[in-house]
């Protein structure tokens, strides 16, 4: 009789906060191992809510943030995928602990309990919500 072991690889999916992702693109130095890691290993899915680039170019439009204009092609080059905002991660903001007022970051907690994502960040508020984490 012959065994064969298989190899079996499980796939993790993370959504990415929005301080992750400007720390992503600036070489990840304030990321932690662990989220760097998971951010780059190829056999991950990585999310990025479509408010990550809203909530950049608003900060970016105020002069309180100073990044590349080129986020599409970083997103793409990246192999980030782009979460879109559905009538269910709205519905499921009603039921949210207030813990956290920020509108951008109120969604994406909802996103990642709506699509299963484990939530990279390093954001106190967020870290309240009892949702997946993984600390950036």
């Amino acid at each position: 009789m012959t065994f064969r072991r298989l190899l079996t690889v499980r796939m993790m999916r993370y959504l990415i906060d929005t301080h992750v992702f400007i720390w992503w693109m600036q070489d990840e130095g304030d990321l932690t191992k662990e989220a760097s890691s998971a951010i780059r290993d190829i056999q991950n899915e990585v999310w990025l809510s479509v408010v990550v680039p809203w909530e950049i170019m608003i900060k970016k439009m105020k002069g309180k943030l100073s990044i590349p204009d080129n986020i599409t092609e970083i997103i793409t080059l990246e192999n980030f995928n782009l979460l879109p905002i559905q009538m269910n991660h709205v519905n499921r903001l009603n039921e949210l602990p207030n813990f956290h007022s920020d509108p951008f970051d109120r969604i994406m907690i909802a996103q990642a309990i709506e699509e299963n994502l484990i939530l990279i960040t390093r954001d106190k508020g967020i870290l309240q919500y009892p949702i997946p984490t993984l600390l950036a």
